[in-house]
């Protein structure tokens, strides 16, 4: 094996382990501090559904795995420099939107991991990556709208404050706490 041969299948290799890596911690990365006190203190939480994202990061690192082992199998094969020589930009450009549609995947997954709405018998907490939270009281609210696919908190304005999908975990009981809330709103009471 050639000096060249060997730095590519070190480096494929080191490749494969990182992407692997990336790949488990997502999967499996542990709750947040955040996350364990709104547990601890009663709150229920509500996230979107992140099988999209895994599926998008999955398929990523599937395509970048099988370039990898294109690469090293072309170089292994005794001709590599000249089979580098004519092809080599072509990959590296491949590689390189591979690598971007992986960012890309993982990024989203971070997204839908860190999108998130908390709620008990006071509020609605919203939050979003990069944006401060929003509260909002179930006092301000006055309607619900329950639709089969998602349903639409109104404030006492008239004006639409939330819109929840019915692929949210925790849809079902979101909706029947804000029902309920709603209802002690409009009859006046403060339970």
């Amino acid at each position: 094996m050639s000096w060249l041969q060997r730095r590519l299948f070190t480096m494929g290799f080191i490749l494969v382990l990182m992407l692997l890596v990336s790949l488990l911690s997502t999967l499996f990365g542990r709750k947040s501090k955040k996350e364990k006190d709104d547990e601890k203190s009663g709150r229920i939480t509500m996230r979107q559904p992140s099988g999209v994202g895994f599926g998008m990061l999955a398929l990523s690192l599937i395509i970048m795995g099988f370039i990898v082992f294109v690469i090293i199998m072309m170089v292994a094969s005794g001709d590599g420099a000249e089979a580098w020589a004519e092809s080599g930009p072509m990959i590296v450009l491949v590689v390189g939107i591979v690598a971007l549609m992986v960012l890309a995947a993982g990024w989203y997954c971070y997204y839908l991991r860190a999108y998130t709405m908390v709620f008990d018998q006071e509020k609605i907490v919203i939050s979003k990556p990069f944006k401060k939270d929003e509260e909002i009281p179930w006092s301000s609210l006055s309607r619900i709208e329950l639709e089969t696919a998602r349903s639409i908190l109104y404030d006492k304005y008239g004006q639409v404050r939330l819109k929840v999908g019915a692929g949210w975990e925790n849809f079902g009981l979101f909706c029947e706490v804000a029902r309920k809330r709603i209802e002690a709103n409009r009859n006046g009471a403060n339970t």
